[in-house]
């Protein structure tokens, strides 16, 4: 992470955090899911994955 984003190591993309926009030469986007942190953990909510992979 660097500022409000994300480089893919695979394939060196920059993700826009908010957007999930690819930025720059970049296009496309990520899909996005539901998150909460608690005592520093981030954790994915099970249902939201898994509906979004339906």
């Amino acid at each position: 992470m660097h500022g409000a984003s994300v480089t893919c190591p695979l394939h060196n993309w920059v993700l826009d955090l908010a957007a999930s926009q690819a930025q720059g030469a970049d296009v496309g986007q990520v899909r996005t899911y539901a998150v909460n942190v608690i005592d520093g953990r981030i954790l994915m909510i099970p249902d939201l994955v898994m509906a979004a992979a339906e």
